[in-house]
């Protein structure tokens, strides 16, 4: 007689799929079905990678050239300048990719050209409202005579955030070729920069190339955006524009608010310490901001997406996965610490970056998961005044520390 075998039996006597193959799937079926999140988080990590290295990659020639006196001027100048930069985006970066996000999935190319109408109205009446309060101060200001010609070149680079469409594209989640006008640009600035900044004296001459490159780059992108998507652009009327102002104030605020912690120390170790140790801050706080930005640009790539389809099961797995990012990083910082400032030639002054360079890095999971409650859990829901208050609340608790 012979046994024949049931299904049931054949099931259970085959061997289960090892599970690194189960692991693999699965990684394999996420990446598949988040396709177009990851090449956007990728991309948006690319480019500000992009922007921030680059400083780097340019910093030892800078130093050499210039010195660190000089460039903490530009630091300096800067600062200054970075108020207005805030003034003019306004928050309305988020505003509008949110409901750019909207308008693109449902098709609306009205949608589209009405909200891109506004935030370019917006940020024209911007312009005009900064360089009304900018020159009473570019001129009359005196701590900040020595530094006018750096002021009025820096003041260019406000002029390229009115037509910058790096919302638009985060909002149409198609950012890479907006990263590959970045690099383009990226490195015509740094041909320019090895051929004609030469000297102390040249300091000016570098911040006029890096406002034409950003002006270049935003022209070159904005007039992509107009000849691929068809839109039809018109000067909104000031009402119309202070109502979607008015949306956007919250943000607003609370870009504010950073911008005072950020900007305003700078001017304060620079008017209380000198050129020098500002050079020596600065350079901390771009290394730290080349893994803090890339962290934080996953935020932003998930953000059309979250925006439309939000679940508090998702945003926990969200969660989940960027503590342990940021953990990840720190560590990796903090164990390459010595060998970052040796290798990017301050060595002579390691004992005035390292602490500071050690304190900003065991703030990277901080910095990452407040930015996930207020980027993908506040603002995707809309509750932009409470992003206010959580901005002007840990301004308070920084005003308290003796």
């Amino acid at each position: 007689m012979s046994l024949r075998r049931s299904p049931q039996d054949n099931q259970m006597n085959q061997s289960p799929l090892p599970a690194p193959k189960h692991l693999l799937q699965r990684l394999c079926a996420m990446v598949r079905g988040n396709r177009l999140v990851l090449e956007n988080f990728l991309s948006l990590g690319l480019i500000n990678v992009l922007n921030s290295s680059f400083h780097l990659i340019i910093y030892p020639i800078l130093i050499h050239r210039v010195g660190a006196e000089a460039y903490g001027a530009y630091v300096y100048a800067f600062s200054v300048i970075t108020y207005f930069v805030t003034l003019v985006t306004y928050g309305l970066d988020m505003i509008g990719t949110r409901y750019l996000a909207r308008y693109d999935k449902e098709g609306d190319l009205a949608g589209k050209s009405d909200i891109t109408s506004q935030i370019l109205s917006s940020r024209l009446y911007l312009l005009l409202l900064s360089f009304i309060l900018f020159l009473p101060i570019v001129l009359w200001v005196g701590p900040l005579a020595d530094y006018r010609a750096l002021l009025w070149a820096s003041f260019l680079s406000v002029v390229a955030c009115v037509i910058m469409p790096n919302w638009y594209f985060i909002g149409i989640q198609r950012t890479r070729i907006y990263l590959y006008i970045q690099i383009a640009t990226k490195v015509l600035l740094a041909v320019a920069i090895i051929l004609w900044v030469l000297t102390p004296e040249h300091m000016t001459r570098y911040v006029l190339l890096a406002s034409a490159s950003n002006i270049l780059s935003a022209g070159i992108a904005f007039g992509y955006i107009l000849w691929r998507e068809k839109l039809s652009l018109r000067l909104i009327s000031l009402r119309k524009s202070l109502a979607l102002l008015r949306e956007a104030t919250p943000l607003f605020l609370s870009y504010l608010v950073m911008t005072v912690k950020s900007a305003g120390l700078n001017l304060v170790i620079g008017s209380l310490f000198g050129m020098t140790s500002l050079t020596g801050y600065d350079f901390s706080m771009k290394i730290v901001s080349v893994v803090m930005y890339i962290t934080k640009q996953l935020n932003v790539a998930l953000f059309p997406s979250v925006s439309t389809s939000y679940t508090t099961e998702r945003i926990h797995r969200i969660l989940r996965g960027e503590l342990l990012m940021g953990i990840a990083c720190m560590g990796a910082l903090m164990l390459a610490a010595k060998p970052i400032i040796w290798i990017m030639g301050n060595g002579p002054i390691e004992d005035l970056i390292l602490p500071v360079f050690l304190l900003m890095t065991a703030l990277i999971p901080i910095w990452l998961i407040s930015g996930f409650f207020i980027e993908l859990v506040l603002t995707a829901n809309g509750r932009n005044r409470e992003v206010f208050i959580n901005q002007l609340l840990s301004l308070a608790v920084i005003a308290l520390v003796p």
